[in-house]
């Protein structure tokens, strides 16, 4: 086994070339472990970079669901609220139309006391005919009534809007 290795080390240059072998190797051994180290630090700083980019591809796509869920949440409050002035408006057209055509009278408590009885009618004539607003008076009644209600559903639609960004916030 020594005519081995006599033979080995003369084939790389004898003891004087030895030292010089045993520095290569020395780099050599060095390098590798430097290369093993940044590879390392390469994938530790990849998998980190994963986890950040994971952390933050969950962090967007919560709040776009949060922002869908807003938005649905806003334009069902929108539908409804559109429902609703559909319907209004409805029931004050009918409402209108029954008072025109005679079928809907208001009340005589909103009659004037006092007033003379129209020229041309029969004296003492003051029966429940004659009582009551009429037929323009009453339709802007209504009308006025229907705006106040139209305002009280607009507020009604902004506290909504505030509820929904409360708890869509």
């Amino acid at each position: 086994m020594s005519a081995g290795w006599l033979a080995a080390l003369k084939l790389v240059g004898g003891w004087r070339a030895l030292p010089a072998w045993c520095l290569a190797l020395a780099l050599g051994i060095t390098a590798l472990i430097a290369t093993h180290q940044r590879d390392s630090a390469r994938t530790e700083l990849t998998r980190h970079l994963s986890a950040d980019t994971a952390a933050e591809l969950a962090r967007q796509a919560r709040a776009a669901a949060e922002a869908q869920q807003h938005a649905a949440a806003v334009a069902a409050i929108e539908q409804d609220f559109e429902d609703r002035r559909v319907e209004r408006e409805t029931e004050v057209e009918q409402l209108l139309a029954d008072a025109r055509a005679g079928a809907l009278r208001l009340r005589p408590r909103f009659a004037c006391p006092g007033v003379p009885a129209a020229a041309g009618a029969a004296p003492g004539a003051d029966d429940a005919a004659h009582r009551g607003l009429r037929p323009d008076d009453a339709e802007f009644l209504v009308r006025l009534a229907a705006r106040c209600n139209a305002v009280a559903a607009e507020r009604e639609l902004g506290r909504r809007y505030a509820e929904a960004l409360r708890i869509h916030l």
